[in-house]
């Protein structure tokens, strides 16, 4: 499944729909763990692998919320997918991408697999958990530094700006 289609269901449809009744940081969390539930069929998932599809989940959630638009994040998410497949031939969440640019071999030795995810691919590794936490750290540190743009997981439970967001989104559909 290609990046932007997870995106729009997730972020774009998911969490959206969610907002009309519920506070923001439901509406990421429930969201993410769609997101990675949807790898859960996947070849060689493991428990880490969730949790960064999770964390993943939070991270595109957040940056949707601070752009007010899904393009960037469904471009990311692509350019991942395709970089890490097509390009370096690396499992993309355990599905193989052949052919590629180039094939690489990643170690089966236990500690490898901790580090580079194994046959899941990069998205099952303790890396991609420290660049994924690192990033929310960012991501909030934006939020809250904006003027007038601190997300309220961090400081007002109960209002939900992803509505506001769903007007943007709405309005840019519309004006394509």
């Amino acid at each position: 499944v290609q990046g932007l289609s997870e995106e729009l269901l997730c972020r774009g449809l998911l969490m959206v729909s969610l907002s009309r009744n519920q506070p923001t940081w439901l509406c990421i969390l429930i969201s993410s763990l769609l997101f990675a539930a949807l790898h859960l069929g996947n070849p060689g998932i493991s428990f880490l692998a969730f949790i960064n599809l999770t964390l993943f989940g939070v991270f595109a959630s957040m940056y949707t919320l601070r752009r007010g638009s899904l393009w960037g994040i469904a471009a990311l998410h692509s350019v991942w997918n395709f970089v890490q497949g097509n390009l370096w031939g690396i499992s993309v969440s355990g599905m193989s991408s052949m052919p590629s640019f180039m094939q690489t071999v990643l170690g089966t030795e236990r500690t490898d697999v901790l580090f580079n995810g194994g046959a899941f691919g990069l998205e099952g590794g303790i890396g991609v958990t420290a660049v994924l936490v690192a990033s929310k750290m960012d991501c909030i540190d934006l939020c809250m530094s904006s003027v007038g743009v601190v997300p309220d997981i961090i400081c007002a439970p109960g209002f939900s700006k992803v509505p506001a967001v769903a007007a943007v989104l709405a309005t840019k559909a519309e004006s394509i």
